[in-house]
């Protein structure tokens, strides 16, 4: 379905990807070039941020439809964008547009993953416009809960060289879940501001269920994501399940649990079979 049109895109679907969720726990505000550069620091091989259309039908960048800007509060939906960048101010914290945000991504060489919040076919128009002016489909994921991303999903025909991936909310059956309709992926796991959601993903969905259902999926034609994964024991759950592009809101720790695997890996490849 997508053509890859640079290197180093393609490689990067090889290995493990740590997804920096935000830009949160850098020390700079999310959805920020500043977030974004230090979260890929930390180790982060690719970033996730989050679309809002303007009145005017342009891209921002920004998790909630209420934006600060300059000492007032503006409602982004409502308020073109040239109003918006007026009020932005400069700097690696400013509100950002989708071309700047693919422009960092571009020369960061690093994946992104664009979160709708918008059921709008104003939104995949927009994105698929950006991807197609600069031939970067493979650069970028358009992610996306059910009541956002089913605009999308149902566009593909219109452009099959984006790559959607889809959340799933809570698989608590995972032996009779219907699947999604097609995409390029989707993406396993639990909200993290849902008080609970961690707790009734783990109590339903076993180990040898979340292997069970990568495998399915993955028969189906879709690449398998987990996200928001922020301590050992999730990782050592999805990672053993055999998924190991992680989306994260803890970088470092991400990246460092990753780093202890590898270190293993090496040291049980120069031990005889005897004493592994």
């Amino acid at each position: 379905m997508c053509r890859a049109s640079t290197n180093w895109a393609s490689r990067s679907i090889l290995l493990k990807m740590i997804i920096s969720h935000r830009g949160l726990r850098t020390g700079a505000r999310e959805n920020t070039l500043a977030a974004f550069e230090s979260a890929i620091k930390l180790g982060a091989t690719a970033f996730e941020c989050d679309l809002r259309l303007t009145a005017d039908r342009q891209v921002v960048i920004h998790h909630d439809d209420r934006v600060m800007l300059s000492g007032k509060r503006h409602s982004i939906s409502r308020t073109p964008l040239a109003t918006l960048l007026d009020a932005r101010g400069p700097g690696p914290e400013r509100l950002l547009t989708l071309d700047e945000v693919l422009d960092f991504a571009g020369h960061k060489k690093v994946p992104v993953f664009l979160e709708t919040k918008s059921a709008s076919e104003a939104m995949v128009y927009a994105v698929g416009d950006a991807l197609e002016r600069r031939r970067s489909w493979d650069q970028a994921y358009v992610t996306g809960f059910s009541i956002y991303i089913r605009t999308a999903v149902r566009m593909q025909d219109q452009f099959p060289d984006m790559r959607v991936v889809q959340f799933l909310e809570l698989p608590l059956m995972a032996r009779t879940i219907r699947m999604p309709r097609s995409s390029y992926g989707v993406s396993l796991g639990w909200i993290e501001g849902m008080v609970g959601s961690g707790i009734l993903f783990n109590a339903t969905v076993t180990h040898g269920s979340l292997a069970s259902l990568r495998q399915r999926l993955e028969d189906h034609g879709f690449k398998v994501f987990g996200g928001i994964l922020n301590n050992r024991w999730a990782l050592e759950k999805f990672t053993s399940a055999g998924i190991t592009d992680i989306m994260t809101d803890n970088v470092r720790g991400v990246a460092a649990f990753f780093a202890r695997q590898a270190a293993l890996e090496r040291r049980n490849t120069r031990l005889p079979l005897s004493k592994r």
